[in-house]
């Protein structure tokens, strides 16, 4: 996905991530200033890489750049230049003339059917390089990569050579990928980018919430079927009364008949 926005910076960051955020988004500043840079965002499965990119990218959106964005896929870790171009948008029907000649070399047709190129890979590769080259001479650019560790190994080769000219360009690579064991694509990435200045943000597990807080303990007592509840029971018994009588939970949070608080634990 690709977009180009100028405007207000009011998305909001995931809780308790907002420091990562802040970081990406600083060196997005910075890469618009003409000094880019690489970012890792690595963590087991699960921990919120993907919800972090989507709020920097709801971020990136909103500078003087143009964002481009994907996500690589499992089922197409075979398939060479999968993951690159289809984060540069580099389609045959592309309005881009370049984007629409690089598509047909890097997958010619054969019969009708799309077939993986068996040429010159270094050439290939040498000319997304390129057309990643000639976006930043238009407008500084990201470049953003969610589930990286699918990526075939001909897009993380794009990928080492984008993330070494980065320095010298307006551009910001963000790479979102899953560490630990089988993921050889995140140690060939981070060796690749040692000289690079590279941050990698290993995120962990958050602190696990609070309890849910509740403005008005008499819905509660409604909810829960139970007499018994006073005020000072109701922020201990919010979780009670969503398990135990969800629909009717729902229903009277919907009409707006009392409101929650989530906090978070220390």
């Amino acid at each position: 996905m690709a977009t180009s926005v100028a405007g207000g910076l009011g998305a909001s960051a995931p809780v308790g991530r907002e420091d990562e955020v802040c970081t990406v988004v600083e060196a997005a500043r910075r890469a618009v200033a003409g000094q880019g840079g690489v970012v890792f965002v690595t963590g087991e499965a699960g921990i919120g890489k993907t919800t972090l990119v989507n709020a920097v990218l709801a971020r990136l959106r909103g500078l003087q750049m143009q964002v481009y964005s994907g996500t690589a896929d499992m089922l197409e870790a075979r398939w060479p230049f999968s993951a690159i171009t289809d984060c540069l948008q580099v389609y045959r029907r592309s309005p881009d003339p370049e984007r629409a000649r690089l598509a047909v070399q890097i997958h010619p047709e054969i019969d009708g059917t799309a077939q993986p190129a068996a040429g010159d890979d270094i050439g290939l590769v040498q000319q997304v390089i390129a057309l990643v080259e000639d976006d930043c001479e238009q407008s500084p650019l990201a470049l953003v990569l969610d589930d990286a560790q699918w990526a075939d190994p001909h897009s993380v080769m794009c990928l080492q050579r984008i993330g070494r000219l980065a320095r010298q360009l307006p551009l910001l690579v963000l790479v979102a990928i899953r560490s630990g064991p089988g993921t050889p694509q995140l140690d060939d990435l981070l060796e690749s980018n040692h000289e690079t200045p590279a941050h990698s943000h290993q995120l962990r597990s958050l602190p696990n919430p609070g309890c849910l807080c509740v403005l008005s303990s008499r819905p509660v007592r409604e909810a829960v079927g139970s007499s018994c509840v006073g005020d000072h029971d109701a922020p201990h018994v919010v979780g009670q009364a969503a398990f135990q009588a969800p629909l009717c939970f729902l229903r009277r949070l919907a009409l707006g008949e009392f409101a929650l608080v989530v906090g978070v634990s220390g």
